[in-house]
Formats: C-alpha cells, sequence, structure tokens
C-alpha cells in the first residue's frame, strides 16, 4: 500500500481512517499533532522550564525527542526520573534513559524511593497487602506524583510534561466513569487547569490524543531505543489493566473508538467541571503541599507505613 499522500511505500496502516503514511508523512503527522496539542491547549509558554517525567519507555523517550526538537532552544528542559526501587525493572529502564539523555545534553535528575522516603517500593509490597493500604499501583502512583511535583517545584519549572496518551487518558475516563467520580474526572484533560496552587506545578500531555500504537510506532520507524517492558512486576492485578486490555478490544473490532470517547468527553468537560468538587481545599499539615484533607495522600500512606 502506497502513502496517502505520495507515490512512496507507507510503513504504517492506520485502521481508524483507513490511513496509510511512509516514514515523512507519518512523522508529520505525530509531530503536527503534537504541536497541535500544545498550541491549542496552552500548554508551554515560551521560556518557562520544562520538567519532564522520565522513564525510559517508549512515551517518555519520544515526548523527550519531540520536546527536544521543538523547544530545547526556548525553554529549558530537564528530565525528571523517579527510581521506586523494583530491581530488575526500574534500574534497566533508567539505564537506557541515561543514554538518551546524555546523546541529546538534555540534563536529568533522579530521585529514590528509598532516599527520600527510607525504603524501596518492592520491600513494602506484602505490608501493603497486611495492611489494606491499597493496591501497590495507588500507593506507588501517589508517591511517584508527589516526588515528581517536588522535584519540579526545586527545579522552579513552569510545567511538568508527562508521556500520557489518548489509550490513558481514555482508560481514565472509563474507569472514574463506571466508579461515578466526577471529581477525579473533571481534573482530566490536556492540562490539570483546576490545580492553581503555588505549591503544584500544573503537569501537561502533550500528546494527549495520539494513541499509545503510534507512538511506539514513532519510536521503532526512527530507530529510537527505549526500554520495552510495558507492565511494572508489582501490577498484575492493577484495575487499569482490564479497561485497557477492553478498549484495545473496542479498538480492534471498531476502529476509532478511543478517538469517540475522548471526543465525547472533551464536549461533557464544562458539565463535569460543574458537578465536580473544586480541588486543593487547604494544605496538609504534615507537607503543606493542597489537600481538601489534613493529610495528603501521600503523608496518609507514609504514616500507615510506619505505623
Amino acid at each position: 500500500m502506497n502513502c496517502v499522500k505520495c507515490p512512496d511505500k507507507s510503513v504504517i496502516n492506520l485502521a481508524y481512517g483507513p490511513i496509510a503514511y511512509c516514514k515523512k508523512h507519518f512523522n508529520e503527522s505525530i509531530e503536527q499533532r503534537f504541536l497541535k496539542n500544545i498550541r491549542k491547549n496552552n500548554l508551554i509558554r515560551k521560556g518557562e522550564g520544562i520538567a519532564i517525567a522520565f522513564s525510559g519507555g517508549k512515551d517518555s523517550t519520544a515526548l523527550l525527542y519531540l520536546l527536544h526538537k521543538h523547544f530545547n532552544k526556548s525553554n529549558p528542559l530537564t528530565a525528571v526520573m523517579i527510581d521506586e526501587g523494583y530491581t530488575g525493572y526500574r534500574d534497566k529502564s533508567i539505564q537506557i534513559g541515561k543514554k538518551h539523555l546524555k546523546k541529546l545534553k538534555v540534563p536529568f535528575i533522579i530521585k529514590s524511593f528509598e532516599k527520600k522516603f527510607g525504603f524501596k517500593m518492592q520491600d513494602k509490597l506484602i505490608e501493603l497487602k497486611k495492611k489494606k493500604l491499597g493496591r501497590n499501583c495507588s500507593v506507588c502512583g501517589t508517591l511517584r506524583r508527589a516526588l515528581l511535583n517536588e522535584t519540579a517545584l526545586e527545579l522552579n519549572a513552569g510545567k511538568l510534561a508527562t508521556g500520557h496518551n489518548l489509550d490513558d487518558e481514555c482508560q481514565s475516563i472509563m474507569m472514574n466513569f463506571f466508579q461515578n467520580d466526577f471529581t477525579r474526572m473533571a481534573r482530566l484533560g490536556p492540562k490539570n487547569s483546576e490545580e492553581t496552587s503555588a505549591k503544584l506545578i500544573p503537569r501537561i500531555k502533550p500528546f494527549y490524543s495520539i494513541p499509545a500504537a503510534e507512538i511506539l510506532a514513532y519510536c521503532l520507524v526512527n530507530k529510537i531505543k527505549h526500554y520495552s517492558s510495558d507492565c511494572c512486576p508489582a501490577s498484575s492485578e492493577v484495575k487499569r489493566r482490564f479497561y485497557k486490555n477492553k478498549l484495545n478490544e473496542f479498538e480492534e473490532r471498531f476502529p476509532g473508538t478511543k478517538f469517540g470517547i475522548l471526543n465525547f468527553f472533551e464536549e461533557l468537560k464544562p458539565l463535569i467541571k460543574e458537578k465536580g468538587e473544586k480541588n486543593n481545599a487547604g494544605n496538609c499539615i504534615s507537607c503543606s503541599q493542597p489537600t481538601k484533607n489534613l493529610y495528603c495522600k501521600k503523608c496518609l500512606f507514609l504514616k500507615k507505613l510506619a505505623g
């Protein structure tokens, strides 16, 4: 099959079009959507520092390359790598990620759970079950997000860029829908505009409307090496994986399903904002981070783990 824009042979065929692209026009398609997301949603202002949540996986690696290509001259970039403490998983992704960062000459910081919280996450998995503190991913994700935000504050960054893609967003939309969680659903979108506290760095998602499969294809077509393990070793029972598999089944049978979910959500977003509670009404009495309760989730988890 030939490219829809030129006589060259296609390197990717997208079922939801159907659309076929050669390497050149596929790259243009990814980059145009990446830049459109940034312009349309005012994600990046000229001159502000950008902290990049960087794991070495396909999404954050593609994000690193595109931010470096289009914004390195106008915006200071710093990658932030979080080591949760999973031997044989995170150490490998950090090793691969560091090679990209050194090649592009992008400065980076590595923050570890062990140094910040006094433990490796892999050593707390049994304790989490015994104390019924929630799923591994819920606790780990809360601590990781807190550490990313804290590091972005230290860097005086204007934004914290993450590699969340269309698939991630659709999974979150459906999870919150089935849980009737308007508060969390109101936070979804290309940036967390509802969180206006000076202690919360706005998070942005330049890949918000780009499918995960296309980001992977972008890395493969351009020979961008990345850590290819898709799942954390402690995430075998995570709820998100169930939604991921089901949405992929829908997409395979009905191409364009994920775009339909995102577009429907964007139409409803104004109504969801009205229904959702306002976030960050106060500050945590332990770490002063914004929260609606006496303690933020991070400090609650740490108190229970220490108890």
